[in-house]
């Protein structure tokens, strides 16, 4: 008859040892205990929290949007949406858009690795247009444009439906190299 004795417990990726010991000569074996097998890892959205965003000069933000079981390493990467899954990078974006982020956290002893895409949007900022001129001929006037990120480049112009005094807006339109981030 034998007593059974853990001599070490077994855990996840690390296997234990039992001792058994003859109770009536002494005789003893020891007996591998199986390691226990990593548990499934799932990434999450934590509540409450959003990637979306209006645009507003800044990378978004993803720092401690996520949850998931275990300690292991995660990479973020980006893409625009619908573009080839070989199109990610892991620099953040900031112009307005539509994009999607790949969360991957790698597995450890009692976890396994995981893998998951959200979808998610930057919004135009609203910008307000104004402007005033006297007459000159022509329908079109330079814009003063309220709301523009501190160091972007846009600008506006006004066209209107004449040239003669009294007309109406017919359109704004903007220009420079961060116009997509915008609308008036």
């Amino acid at each position: 008859e034998f007593k059974e004795d853990i001599v070490k417990e077994a855990d996840y990726g690390v296997v234990g040892t039992k001792k058994f010991t003859c109770k009536d000569c002494g005789y003893s074996y020891t007996e591998d205990i199986n390691a226990l097998g990593a548990k499934d890892n799932e990434i999450v959205l934590q509540d409450g929290k959003t990637l979306d965003k209006t645009y507003d000069g800044s990378a978004v933000d993803v720092s401690d949007k996520f949850s998931f079981s275990g300690n292991g390493e995660v990479t973020l990467m980006f893409k625009a949406q619908g573009a080839d899954d070989n199109t990610y990078a892991a620099t953040a974006p900031k112009n307005a858009g539509e994009y999607t982020v790949k969360v991957s956290v790698e597995g450890t002893a009692e976890w396994k690795a995981a893998t998951k895409t959200f979808d998610f949007a930057i919004a135009k900022k609203v910008l307000t247009a104004s402007g005033t001129k006297k007459y000159d001929g022509n329908a079109t006037m330079p814009a003063t444009l309220t709301g523009v990120v501190a160091g972007d480049a846009v600008t506006a112009t006004i066209t209107m439906t004449s040239k003669n005094v009294g007309a109406t807006v017919q359109s704004v339109t903007l220009a420079g190299a961060d116009k997509d981030n915008y609308v008036v």
